[in-house]
């Protein structure tokens, strides 16, 4: 190689003071959950909602407003969403149901990138994403804060288990994070849980469940792990964490679908309040018995709703003598 070469691989060096000098502390994005130039895994099983979790996540970085209300967004900014499998429809649908209940959502903020099977180690592919997103940047005049790649099994060519594909994959995205000094965010599935004959019991492996080589769970700074509950909430957590960055606590979790569509934490009523509103917006007048049908809300989680709207004065109810109707004050 002449210098030329090698001046394109970019590989840094350091020694002696400016070694223990040349360090920063990761910027953080959202707090307890995403920093700067991060791979983070978003990981859990078939249905739990992955995507839409990290729909509301990159739009929470798009407005500003705190993820399932309670995580700050330390830097708002455009983000870039790759999906690689399902239906565009179906998730332009979602994300206008989600903007239902998020303010100062920006749309030219937000790249949506869509290929059914999209495999970002195949060279003449991440060429043609990188064109997407420069296209966009010149735009923006800044580079996106975020990329999420949905999901991990069509966004990579070859076998999940064999370690050699994976690493071809983490290079690719390592290239994205490199490219845009972004974090970048890979939805993956879990594998089936554990049977332990001997004992004839389940064995659940939590966020160490990924499906495929070791590799993968290996390269990921964090991984965020949502499961499927029985009574349909779901448990969301962050436990593998590097570098000791303060991670999130286990938290319950409900969907509050269809419109407006978003995770909320179990017993935190702003969603069920805007859906709430949303319905009698739409119908005028309803009964409970109609909002539990239209919504899939419990009737004691629309009343302890309904009983913040009422104090806030933004709806009231009447009753005819057989059942409450409520409607909402223009």
């Amino acid at each position: 190689m002449n210098n030329r070469e090698t001046d394109n691989l970019k590989i840094q060096s350091y020694c002696g003071k400016t070694l223990r000098e040349n360090v920063e502390p990761p910027e953080t994005i959202v707090e307890s959950i995403l920093w700067k130039e991060d791979a983070v895994m978003l990981l859990g099983s078939e249905k739990s909602g992955k995507s839409i979790n990290a729909q509301q996540l990159l739009c929470c970085i798009v407005s500003g407003e705190p993820f399932l209300g309670i995580f700050k967004v330390k830097k708002v900014g455009p983000v870039v969403y790759i999906q690689a499998e399902g239906k565009r429809n179906e998730f332009v649908s979602r994300l206008n149901n989600m903007c239902l209940s998020i303010e100062n959502f920006n749309d030219d903020m937000f790249l949506h990138i869509f290929k059914k099977y999209c495999p970002l180690n195949i060279p003449l592919v991440m060429e043609a994403i990188f064109e997407k997103i420069d296209a966009q940047v010149k735009i923006w005049k800044c580079n996106p804060i975020c990329i999420c790649v949905d999901s991990v099994y069509k966004a990579m060519e070859g076998d999940l288990n064999e370690n050699k594909d994976i690493i071809a994959f983490t290079n690719a995205i390592d290239s994205l994070i490199s490219r845009y000094s972004c974090s970048v965010i890979l939805i993956h599935h879990d594998s089936k849980e554990w049977r332990d004959e001997k004992n004839k019991s389940t064995i659940e492996r939590g966020d160490k469940g990924s499906y495929g080589s070791v590799f993968l769970r290996a390269y990921v700074d964090h991984i965020l792990y949502l499961k499927m509950n029985r009574d349909k909430s779901r448990s969301f957590t962050c436990d593998t964490t590097r570098s000791g960055k303060t991670s999130a606590d286990k938290l319950d979790l409900i969907l509050i679908e269809p419109s407006p569509l978003l995770f909320q934490i179990k017993g935190d009523y702003t969603a069920s309040c805007e859906m709430f509103k949303h319905q009698l917006k739409m119908h005028n007048r309803l009964s409970y018995s109609q909002l539990v049908t239209n919504t899939g809300l419990s009737e004691p989680t629309l009343k302890q709703a309904s009983s913040i709207l009422i104090k806030n004065k933004l709806i009231s109810f009447e009753n005819n003598g057989q059942n409450t109707r409520l409607f909402y004050l223009l």
